[in-house]
C-alpha cells in the first residue's frame, strides 16, 4: 500500500512544483534578418510586447468642441452649491429674555409692549441684528412665564443682539433654548 501512494502522490507533487513555476525567458536571438533592421518606435518608447493600443495616432487631433446645448431640469440653488439655504433648523441656541413673571396676563402685557417697542425701532441695523425676524414668545416653565426675543444659533450674534435690547430693556439677559434658525 505505501509503494502505490508513493507512486501516486510523487508525480503529483512533480507535476505541482513544475506547474507553479511559470514559463522561463528564451535568451536565444531571433535568427531573421528582419529582427534586426531599425528599432521600431514601439521598442524605442518601450513598450511592452503584450500592449496592442498605441496612443501616439490621437495626440495630433484637437479636442472636439460641442456646440450643443444642455438642457438639465436641476434647480438653480443646487447648481450653485447651495442646496440646504432656506432649510429650517432646530438647534441648541440662544434667545433674549426680557421679562418673566408668575401671572400670564403680566407676561402678555410685557410681550405687547416688546411688539410695539420692536415696530418703533426696527431699522436695517436692528434687522442685521435679528436675521431671523424678532420672534417673540411667551415660555412657561413653572412657575413663570418667560418673555424671549429672537433665535439665534451663536451666542456671539445673541450678545450683539443682546447690547441693542438692553437699550430699551435693561434687565435683559441671553437664555439657552431650541430655536428654528434657518440655513443661509
Amino acid at each position: 500500500m505505501k509503494l502505490i501512494t508513493k507512486l501516486v502522490i510523487v508525480p503529483v507533487v512533480f507535476l505541482l512544483v513544475v506547474g507553479c513555476t511559470g514559463p522561463q525567458e528564451s535568451t536565444s536571438q531571433p535568427a531573421d534578418d528582419a529582427a534586426e533592421e531599425q528599432p521600431t518606435a514601439r521598442t524605442a518608447m518601450s513598450v511592452a510586447p503584450y500592449e496592442t493600443f498605441d496612443a501616439r495616432q490621437f495626440e495630433a487631433q484637437p479636442p472636439r468642441l460641442s456646440t450643443a446645448a444642455i438642457i438639465h431640469t436641476v434647480p438653480r440653488q443646487l447648481m450653485e452649491v447651495r442646496a440646504d439655504q432656506g432649510v429650517k433648523q432646530i438647534v441648541d441656541g440662544f434667545q433674549i429674555q426680557v421679562y418673566s413673571s408668575v401671572e400670564r396676563a403680566a407676561a402678555e402685557e410685557m410681550r405687547q409692549e416688546v411688539q410695539t417697542w420692536w415696530e418703533e425701532e426696527r431699522d436695517e441695523e436692528a434687522a442685521a441684528l435679528f436675521p431671523e425676524g424678532m420672534p417673540i414668545n411667551i415660555e412657561f416653565g413653572q412657575p413663570y412665564y418667560r418673555v424671549r426675543i429672537g433665535a439665534f444659533a451663536e451666542r456671539e450674534q445673541a450678545l450683539e443682539a443682546l447690547s441693542f435690547v438692553r437699550n430699551t430693556f435693561a434687565d435683559a439677559f441671553i437664555a439657552r433654548a431650541q430655536v428654528t434658525v434657518t440655513r443661509r
